[in-house]
């Protein structure tokens, strides 16, 4: 869906406002009529094309008020996504980043963070990158006790890395909104070996 015409709107660029065109370009036509009145209309005939104008007018301001409205709700729908995405992404990072940085008591809800976000939230929107980094991962840390954590650093890495790479790719595109396809990335998943995964 490309919204950077939208976005850009909405960060300030100006529009003239429709109605004022319309009203403008109605009040021109109306005021060409009454000059040319006097030899090719009567005025019966002016009156129903002034109204004419008026009627055009009204429709394209409300049409205009629909148009603006739709586009407003699918923006702030837009936001409430992104924001959601990024939410999720940044929980991802510190989930992966707690694999290596928490304590003894701290390891096995750190371990339950990440497979929930393996599991759960992050597969709406992940790519490719990182379904790989978090295949690669995961199946690291099933087998990794507290004690080895630190084997697992280069993969922690590499999940980080590819979430820095989405964000910087969302902002580059102007966060338009794309799912991953899901399907692909459970089946990847499973091929990865995740089948054999404890939870």
């Amino acid at each position: 869906m490309n919204t950077s015409g939208a976005a850009k709107w909405q960060r300030g660029a100006k529009r003239p406002p429709v109605v004022a065109v319309v009203t403008l370009a109605a009040a021109a036509l109306t005021a060409i009529i009454v000059v040319l009145r006097q030899e090719w209309l009567s005025k019966s005939e002016i009156d129903v094309l002034a109204k004419a104008l008026a009627g055009l007018g009204i429709v394209v301001a409300a049409g205009w008020a629909v148009v603006t409205y739709a586009t407003n709700k699918r923006l702030e729908f837009q936001k409430s996504f992104n924001d959601r995405q990024l939410e999720i992404v940044l929980l991802t990072a510190q989930a992966v980043g707690d694999l290596l940085a928490s304590q003894e008591g701290d390891w096995d809800s750190a371990k339950a963070r990440f497979w929930e976000l393996y599991w759960g939230r992050l597969v709406l929107f992940e790519d490719k990158p990182i379904v790989n980094a978090m295949i690669a991962l995961g199946n690291d840390l099933s087998s990794t006790s507290f004690k080895e954590r630190i084997r697992l650093q280069s993969k922690v890495y590499n999940v980080s890395l590819a979430l820095r790479n989405f964000l910087k790719e969302r902002n580059a595109e102007d966060w338009k909104i794309s799912f991953a396809d899901i399907k692909e990335a459970q089946s990847r998943r499973t091929a990865g070996g995740d089948a054999n995964l404890k939870l």
